[in-house]
Formats: C-alpha cells, structure tokens, sequence
C-alpha cells in the first residue's frame, strides 16, 4: 500500500466524541452497511452466537441491528471513545470494554463472533490485528466487518491529497488468507448529493470523518476548495461525494 495519511488515534477520538450526537442523523452510508452487515451475516452463519465482541461500537448503529436479530448470550462492545459505553443500554446483557483494539491486552476469549461496522479503516496494523482476533475466536467462529476501499471519498483525495491509506478487498483478501475462510465479499459504491462544497464537509465533520489531520485551512484555502470542487464534480442538484463500502464474513481456519 502507498503511504498516505496514518490515523492520529488521540485524534480519532477527540473527532468521534465530538460527532456522537449528530452521528446518527448523518452517517446513512454505515447505516446502510450496518444493515446489509447483519444480513449477509446471517445469511452464511445463522442467528445463533453465544459470545460476541464488536470493535469500535460508537453509537451502537450496528450493535442495535445485531441484539435484536441475533440469539446471543454475551456481547462484549469496544470503543476507544469513553462515552460510548452509554450503548450498553441499548444491548441486553453487554459489556463494555474501552480502548484502542490494538492495544487492549485482555480481550475476552472463545468468541463465537467478532464483529465491526466502519472501523477497521482506522487502524495501522490491520494485518496485525486479523491474526490476534482469530486466536480470540473460537472453534468455527467467525469475523464478520465493513470498512472501506480505496475510491472512499475519493473527491476529498483528488482535490487535497488528504486521506486514508485503504486496503482494496484484493488485499484484504490476501490478509485474511492465513487465518481465515472468507465466506461472503461485497463491495459497491454509493455516491451521496449534497447541495454544495459546504455541506459535504459539515458531512463528513457530522460523522466524525475528519479525524486524519487537523484543518489547516484559511478562509481562502475553503474558497479554493470549493471552488475546485464545484468545478469537478458537480451533479445536477449540487455534488456528489463517494463512499466505498467493503463488506466481509470470514470464517476461523
């Protein structure tokens, strides 16, 4: 992979924290994919887990869908931001464990299902963590996630060269073929209309998205940007901004 920009974790969570409020009402991408998530894992898995951890659970848009659709005994919820332990409210018999996934030292053990919507994008060993997660499943059980390709938000890349370093399927593919039997693969593209520059960066700020490196930018840095913004991808009722959802259900070798 190119090196772009690596997360600033203490970032991620200042970002997130701050967007817990207006998360929800903004973030229509990851609750689609939440969604289609939870069906694709139980179309190849079924609806029975007795232990179940979630990675980055944030305001639980994933973890709702999942309590009320899956058959369950333990549901362990992890996130780095603090506040979002007020999810446990929301999913009978959880626990909440905070951290950074990749530094956490005590994850629960003979997990029947480990799972994650938009998170995994944020992590700087992606492959590290894979191989650490499938000696936390048990025997048979399954990783089930989202995160996103390398077209994500690709109109914010091309105009200010800021973004993520995604892995593409193929190569999440190639990661998980170690330790894992990748059972399901879904990817599509789904382009969001917003009725100017403006409005897609309040987006992306709304849901938190923002948390690759703080804003520089001068009143005439945002002029520039949007005036380039307008000019290359505009639609006919403003501009479209690109999301890249990956969907993956990966069964423990």
């Amino acid at each position: 992979m190119s090196a772009l920009h690596q997360p600033d974790k203490s970032l991620v969570r200042k970002r997130f924290g701050r967007s817990l409020t207006t998360y929800c009402d903004h973030a229509a991408v990851q609750a689609q994919t939440a969604t289609r998530l939870a069906d694709e894992l139980i179309a190849v898995a079924g609806s029975r887990f007795d232990r179940i951890f979630e990675v980055g659970c944030g305001t639980g848009l994933l973890s709702r869908v999942l309590c009320e659709r899956l058959d369950y005994g333990s549901y362990y919820l992890n996130d780095i931001v603090e506040e979002c332990r007020a999810v446990t409210s929301q999913v009978p018999g959880s626990v909440f464990m905070p951290g950074d996934i990749e530094f956490i030292s005590d994850l629960p053990t003979e997990l029947d299902l480990i799972v994650a919507n938009a998170v995994f994008q944020w992590l700087h060993d992606l492959p590290g963590l894979f191989k650490r997660l499938a000696g936390q499943l048990a025997e048979g059980g399954i990783l089930a996630f989202s995160t996103f390709g390398p077209d994500n938000l690709t109109e914010i890349r091309q105009l200010t060269g800021i973004s993520l370093d995604y892995y593409s399927l193929a190569e999440i593919m190639d990661i998980l073929a170690g330790q894992y039997e990748v059972l399901c693969c879904y990817e599509r593209s789904v382009m969001l209309e917003f009725a100017d520059p403006s409005s897609v960066l309040r987006h992306l700020k709304m849901t938190g998205v923002t948390a690759i490196k703080p804003p520089r930018w001068t009143k005439a840095d945002l002029n520039d940007f949007s005036d380039k913004y307008l000019k290359s991808f505009a639609s006919n009722n403003g501009v479209i901004l690109t999301w890249q959802p990956i969907i993956v259900i990966a069964g423990k070798k």
